[in-house]
């Protein structure tokens, strides 16, 4: 056995709630009366009544939810007994790790022939506790405030969790059809449509279930969806992630990359190429050595030159066939939320050019922060990019709502105490009267409303 201290240090993609304590005192201690934010929201909440308390049911974003493992006569691994799995996420300082099991394990691959992605065999992969809140990493410091505001665990509150090294493709069999049950029970205990909130990665799998049910599914069940800090466009950072293992530091780099290798989820996030504001054109160099730049358009080039051809057609599949191919608005009512004015990392540089070896770890010899800011980890054309869904939601009759918050750092929305109180209050003055609160005159002035 090898003892792996630092993979417990997730990639830059992960959220978590830092520090949470006291929220609840926030939400109920009487600072909501005092905040030059009004809305109907703070009467709402301070109600603690349940029963005016539409559902929610949290999704997770990147390695944010617990991975367990079945295992049985898969090589360099040790069969589980049965009935019995193994958490093989997250991995804790004080757990020793077989990594070469683990990096067995994490594989998820794709078929070409088929379309369709896969474990090993032998590995029987399963998110802890779905339904609850356990199974999400920060489940537990969420639980508290939303309790104090009327939410019960099981009852309106409800967790979504899901094997997150994957894409809304992977997800399709077996996980969608789960949250739909989860969400039709909800409905049905409750008697009031349900609010699916999803931060950073999370989004984009919603968005997928979304896309995949009709119409009039929808309009029996969702009331709103709250993308929290999405990644719709992409983001430049897993880029350096798969490259060299950025920002994570030596010498587990290389276990981390060839983790990434084999996760679809991370070239689900690349930048999206395309030809409006919103998207990466041409001309936007995200990845360059002395002889050669890379945009969005060269990915298939780049992962090439990376020596990692076998991926191309995973890629192609992703780009062409996921939520955010063709990008379809979700056909609820939708509220997007996203920090802005924290430099976030838009290019990498690199001081040798690629030698179409895998094994390779080159380090980046610079990175650029993105012109149009963003909120450290997605830039904010990224989040932006629903704003191409007013037409088709208006003709659906669903709302479209887009908000910033500025210095508020990636998926904090939720968690007031690290960021943005008013974001906070935002979602839950939405969810709960539909109301979107006005924003303090002098904040509207300076974000240009």
């Amino acid at each position: 056995m090898l003892k792996v201290a630092s993979i417990l240090v997730t990639s830059a993609l992960a959220i978590g709630p830092g520090s949470v304590s006291d929220l609840a005192s926030i939400v109920n201690g009487g600072l909501l009366g005092n905040l030059n934010h009004p809305g109907p929201f703070v009467d709402v909440a301070m109600t603690n009544d349940p029963a005016k308390m539409p559902p929610i049911v949290y999704f997770s974003g990147l390695t944010a939810s617990t991975i367990t493992v079945e295992i049985k006569d898969v090589p360099l691994c040790n069969n589980t007994q049965p009935g019995k799995p193994d958490i093989i996420w997250p991995v804790s300082a004080n757990m020793d790790v077989n990594v070469l099991c683990l990096l067995e394990c994490f594989q998820v691959l794709y078929d070409d022939a088929t379309g369709l992605y896969y474990d090993l065999p032998g590995v029987t992969p399963d998110s802890l506790d779905f339904g609850l809140m356990d199974g999400l990493s920060y489940g537990p410091a969420l639980i508290e405030p939303l309790k104090s505001m009327g939410w019960i665990e099981g009852e309106n509150l409800f967790g979504a969790p899901f094997d997150w090294r994957r894409s809304d493709q992977g997800l399709a069999v077996t996980y969608y059809p789960q949250v739909q049950a989860l969400i039709e029970d909800a409905v049905n205990k409750t008697g009031m449509k349900a609010s699916l909130i999803a931060p950073s990665y999370g989004p984009q799998v919603v968005l997928g279930f979304l896309q995949r049910m009709t119409q009039e599914w929808k309009d029996a069940y969702i009331d709103w969806f709250v993308a929290e800090s999405p990644v719709w466009s992409g983001t430049v950072l897993p880029f350096g992630m798969l490259i060299s293992g950025y920002p994570l530091p030596a010498p587990f780099t290389s276990i981390i990359r060839t983790l990434l290798f084999n996760m679809p989820s991370i070239y689900y996030l690349f930048p999206e190429p395309g030809t409006s504001e919103f998207e990466y054109s041409k001309d936007d160099v995200l990845v360059s050595t002395p002889n050669k730049n890379y945009t969005a358009w060269d990915i298939p080039t780049l992962l090439h030159d990376l020596g990692l051809d076998v991926k191309i057609p995973m890629y192609r599949d992703l780009l062409q066939n996921s939520s955010l191919g063709a990008f379809t608005a979700p056909g609820v009512n939708t509220f997007v939320t996203y920090g802005t004015e924290i430099n976030t990392v838009g290019s990498f540089e690199f001081a040798k050019d690629f030698t179409h070896n895998a094994f390779d770890v080159p380090q980046p010899s610079s990175h650029t922060p993105s012109a149009e800011q963003g909120d450290g980890i997605v830039p904010k054309r990224s989040s932006m990019r629903a704003m191409q869904w007013e037409t088709a939601q208006t003709a659906a009759g669903k709302r479209l709502l887009h908000r910033e918050y500025v210095n508020q750092s990636h998926a904090n929305c939720l968690f007031p105490a690290n960021a943005s109180l008013a974001c906070f209050l935002d979602v839950f003055s939405v969810i709960t009267t539909g109301v979107l609160p006005p924003l303090p005159p002098l904040v509207a002035a300076y974000q240009g409303y």
